[in-house]
């Protein structure tokens, strides 16, 4: 399973240097990376340093979709949701409840929340 994420970082960042694509098409692919890199950093069989490597990669990732779409709920949890791996609970918490402000109905917010 690793192999594959590896394999699809290494394809959606191949794709997101492609001038191309349209500046929503950047934002999804962008996203679809965010969440790769938040996979390998859930990934116990890294070591804990390359774990929290691509977290930071991760949470940078989730920063820049959000840059581009400021209310890409989806990137706000994902940003949440890697700011509270590497124990930056202040930044997780408001992540989590800027998500909500955007989709109160996206539960995934709300779970994390109430898990921290």
């Amino acid at each position: 399973q690793r192999q594959r994420y590896t394999d699809a970082r290494q394809v959606l960042v191949a794709a997101i240097a492609r001038p191309m694509l349209s500046p929503e098409q950047a934002i999804e692919v962008g996203y679809a990376l965010g969440c790769v890199h938040a996979a390998l950093g859930r990934d116990v069989r890294l070591a804990a340093k390359e774990r929290r490597s691509e977290l930071r990669d991760a949470e940078s990732v989730f920063a820049d979709v959000i840059a581009a779409d400021p209310r890409h709920f989806r990137a706000h949890h994902g940003r949440a949701a890697a700011l509270e791996a590497l124990d930056l609970a202040e930044q997780a918490d408001a992540a989590y409840r800027t998500c909500i402000s955007i989709e109160p109905r996206y539960a995934p917010c709300w779970i994390g929340l109430g898990q921290m």
